[in-house]
């Protein structure tokens, strides 16, 4: 079942970007070189928020599968930074997530439950692995245009790893309960054909269902 617990397991992928702070060049010697100053990482924010490349429909389901599994991969990166700066908010996933969806109605309880919490993520990526004898993809239909997409829709069932990500909270907070491990699930993906890129539209827990990918 899908829920808030689900999406804290599933929304950990990159470490934030770190702002380095700037280095202030030595005084040159005989014997020493100036130090070069470093460039301070940008902080990301709303309007920076990662957006996908359009790419053509897909022409087989193996094709599907691969661009899905690459759209996953860029949602848990842009995912991590909002879990890791809830003020970036639900919003910061436009690139990646169906406006209106029950992934966008999670995102948002879940930034909503982070902030109220003081809870936020540090550490490593997760790892999403795609389980292609188990995910298949079927056509889909893009609204108000009507167009058919073959392999326009993926079941895409794989499991994720959240082993090398911490979870923390604020001074005077208790982190979130979230469970540490490697989970199986299924991601719905869609190809929108007026945009020309995948959307992701829900996540579904499968730990302890039948037939789930072993992971």
């Amino acid at each position: 079942m899908k829920n808030t617990k689900t999406a804290l397991v599933a929304a950990v992928a990159v470490s934030a970007a770190i702002a380095l702070s700037a280095c202030t060049p030595s005084i040159p010697t005989p014997t020493h070189s100036p130090t070069a100053s470093s460039t301070p990482t940008p902080t990301p924010t709303v309007a920076s928020a990662p957006m996908q490349q359009p790419v053509a429909p897909p022409k087989s389901n193996n094709d599907a599968l691969v661009a899905a599994t690459k759209t996953v991969e860029g949602y848990t990166v842009a995912l991590f930074q909002v879990q890791a700066d809830p003020s970036l908010g639900a919003e910061f996933m436009r690139g990646y997530v169906i406006p209106g969806s029950p992934m966008d109605q999670v995102m948002k309880d879940t930034v909503a439950a982070n902030k109220k919490n003081g809870w936020y993520v540090m550490g490593a990526p997760l790892s999403w692995t795609t389980n292609y004898a188990k995910s298949y993809s079927a056509p889909s239909v893009t609204f108000p245009s009507k167009k058919t997409t073959q392999h326009g829709s993926v079941q895409l069932f794989g499991c994720i790893d959240n082993t090398k990500t911490n979870f923390a909270a604020k001074a005077g907070h208790t982190p979130a309960p979230v469970p540490k491990g490697t989970f199986p699930q299924v991601i719905t993906v869609i190809y929108d054909n007026n945009t020309h890129v995948w959307m992701i539209r829900s996540d579904t827990d499968l730990t302890g269902t039948k037939g789930a990918p072993l992971c």
